[in-house]
């Protein structure tokens, strides 16, 4: 009786109030490796107040907690459109670009928006880096961003098989830069510089989005 004091309390205090995540307060089999210890404390509370013996209390009780946890069962699903085939898949199958949405023309004194989509079909071992080029018809680099996932936030060692991780990237490009430009993006290890293959080349390439 104690331990279902102390278990319906917890629920309630902590899923309700949010004093525990609810990942611990409801479903309540995962604060199992915790029934020892409740039971322990909640038997001396009921020895030291005898008022949380009564009957009506326990109705109360169960009725709030069984109420408390319904939103903490409900799942919380996702949901999004794969498309038929990624924009690119990196190294040996380990990392896949599902979509590239480029705002903006590719052209002297614009501002281009890249909105990406990630995936990664195994853990990842090494936390590379994002290059993105914007590359003039001799091939001289013009503008240029290196960054990190979500700048740093979601490094790759920190995506599960299966995770979507969403991502923006911003690229001036110089008034002074040649017309004829395109865009070239990649994945690349930091220490070494060695890129990851993209197909038969080392990078998605882009040409004008006017």
């Amino acid at each position: 009786i104690g331990l279902l004091f102390l278990f319906f309390s917890l629920d309630f205090v902590g899923g309700r109030l949010g004093f525990v995540p609810a990942t611990v307060a409801a479903p309540w089999h995962l604060s199992l490796l915790a029934l020892p210890f409740l039971a322990v404390a909640a038997g001396s509370a009921l020895r030291l107040i005898p008022g949380l013996r009564e009957t009506p209390l326990w109705a109360s009780l169960l009725i709030i907690a069984i109420l408390s946890a319904g939103p903490g069962l409900a799942p919380d699903f996702q949901t999004y459109d794969i498309p038929a085939s990624p924009a690119a898949i990196f190294g040996d199958n380990q990392v896949m670009l599902l979509k590239l949405e480029p705002e903006g023309a590719l052209q002297p004194g614009a501002t281009i928006v890249l909105d990406a989509d990630w995936l990664s079909t195994q853990p990842i071992d090494f936390d590379y880096n994002i290059f993105i080029h914007v590359v003039d018809d001799a091939g001289a680099t013009v503008a240029q961003l290196d960054t990190q996932p979500q700048a740093g936030a979601r490094p790759m060692t920190s995506w599960l098989p299966g995770e979507i991780i969403s991502d923006r990237y911003e690229l001036a490009i110089p008034p002074d830069a040649a017309p004829d430009l395109k865009l070239r993006l990649g994945l690349y290890n930091w220490q070494t510089g060695e890129r990851l293959a993209a197909g038969e080349d080392d990078a998605l390439e882009l040409h004008n989005t006017d």
